[in-house]
């Protein structure tokens, strides 16, 4: 592929990933919006854990249609699922825990859950970082 040709995609693709996100946090604040006159506030928690994980398995999508093209079988790496999916992916529950269960009560760190931008960015981090490495942790080794 020319310079030219790849310059474009990755302007494409960064076109269209920021429609994404623009459009998720779109999506987002309706719902904070509707929790504040209904008092329920779960379908904004629930929505936003759902897409920062699907948002971080958009990411990983263009390796992987790479690898599909790759011949050899299919190998899941475990060490990196189990050493770092599942702690981002809990980290980023923490917040539905916080506000959807009964559990919040007994969390630590009751600063981390404030509906302010820093604590938000890190739970949306925890979440695209646990959907790019749930993706990208299959793989293809040659037979």
């Amino acid at each position: 592929m020319t310079d030219l040709k790849r310059g474009v995609v990755y302007f494409l693709s960064v076109l269209v990933y920021s429609a994404i996100l623009v459009l998720g946090i779109k999506i987002h604040i309706f719902f904070e919006l509707t929790g504040e006159r209904t008092y329920n506030i779960k379908p904004s928690v629930e929505f936003f854990l759902v897409f920062s994980v699907i948002f971080g398995l958009l990411l990983a999508i263009p390796k992987f249609i790479f690898r599909l093209k790759k011949e050899g079988f299919w190998k899941i790496d475990w060490v990196k699922i189990i050493s770092i999916t599942l702690p981002t992916f809990i980290l980023s529950l923490l917040r539905y825990l916080y506000f959807c269960t009964g559990i919040g009560l007994f969390l630590p760190f009751p600063f981390l859950f404030k509906n302010d931008a820093l604590a938000l960015g890190f739970f949306f981090f925890a979440g695209v970082v646990s959907g790019y490495i749930l993706l990208n942790s299959i793989k293809k080794e040659e037979a």
